[in-house]
């Protein structure tokens, strides 16, 4: 093997002209083929769908250090689907009711009618969904819903871990008007969540009252509607 490197590299190469020009047109075209491939690479990392994780569960963020989650809206707008509990003592009814008067696009909302409350526990009436998407840990988010309250009560809106000992990134206290507001809550997520796991709750037991809600919602902090 040590002979046959001392003959390799004791070969004289010469190039002519010709020959010089003709590894020089090679080497250009090498080069240009290089970069076209970089650059390809990196249009095509805009295809890369935003809600892709690290390997630490955080969401990817750009320049601005803000996340890339790129979603609409993360839970269904039929208020159907919330689940709704009163829990003895408290007792507690819902009715869903429609109203061109309120400000949202469905024009329906969901009233409870809450006629006794449990003292230790305000949650012990609540509405409740399910979040099914992956949501990154460190993910701005906002939770939305528009509401009032002819007794004018107080609620709690809460966006958390549905198992374990119910660990909270959100819990907002929110205290309603007879007129339809919009309330908007942002926070920021505190863990990774797959899907299922995570779940918004408002808790509506502090007092016994009428509360309308519509249009609840949990949105990407940088998609959420501007009315």
């Amino acid at each position: 093997m040590a002979e046959f490197r001392k003959n390799v590299s004791g070969v004289r190469i010469v190039l002519k002209p010709m020959g010089a020009g003709l590894v020089l047109l090679a080497f250009v075209g090498i080069t240009a083929l290089a970069l076209t491939g970089r650059h390809a690479a990196v249009a095509d990392t805009t295809n890369v769908p935003q809600l892709a994780a690290n390997s630490r569960g955080e969401a990817a963020t750009g320049s601005s250090g803000t996340s890339a989650l790129a979603l609409g809206p993360l839970l269904p707008t039929a208020l159907d689907s919330w689940a709704f509990d009163a829990n003895a003592p408290a007792q507690a009814t819902k009715e869903i009711l429609t109203d061109p008067a309120v400000p949202n696009l469905e024009k329906r909302y969901v009233r409870a009618h809450i006629t006794s409350v449990d003292p230790q526990a305000y949650w012990a009436v609540q509405f409740k969904h399910p979040i099914d998407h992956v949501i990154p840990n460190n993910t701005p988010l906002v939770l939305r819903f528009i509401a009032r309250s002819a007794t004018r009560n107080q609620i709690h809106a809460v966006f958390l871990l549905n198992s374990g000992d119910y660990p909270k990134d959100q819990d907002a206290t929110v205290d309603l008007t007879p007129e339809w507001k919009v309330y908007t809550c942002p926070f920021t997520t505190k863990r990774a969540y797959q899907s299922g796991e995570a779940a918004v709750m408002l808790h509506l037991g502090e007092a016994t009252g009428d509360i309308e809600l519509a249009a609840l919602q949990v949105y990407s902090a940088d998609h959420v509607p501007a009315s």
